[in-house]
């Protein structure tokens, strides 16, 4: 009886370690999808950050331009009004 009651024993502990081994493993599982997931999603916002840095960079390359034409129109318009207010000088000498 006894030699019994030690193999129900060890029958005992053998199914009671293979249930934590199922939750562990479903654990596993569900611990790696969810990984698999964080991948997914870091890849995507990994690809979305490289794009958003290439049209900054873009948008800084626009904007360099456009402070280099406006400077040029600033400086065109400055010539221009210099050299109106010397022909309005030679216009009002003449007169």
């Amino acid at each position: 009886m006894i030699e019994y009651e030690l193999l129900h024993k060890d029958l005992t502990e053998m199914t009671s370690r293979c249930a934590r081994a199922e939750v562990k493993a479903e654990q596993f599982n569900e611990l790696t999808e969810s990984l698999g997931e964080a991948k997914a999603k870091v890849d995507e916002l990994s690809a979305l950050n490289m794009k958003l840095d290439a049209e900054l960079d873009a948008t800084k390359i626009t904007v360099t331009n456009l402070n280099s034409s406006l400077q040029d129109a600033k400086e065109q318009r400055d010539k221009a009004q210099q050299l109106t207010e010397k022909l309005n000088i030679r216009i009002s000498s003449q007169k």
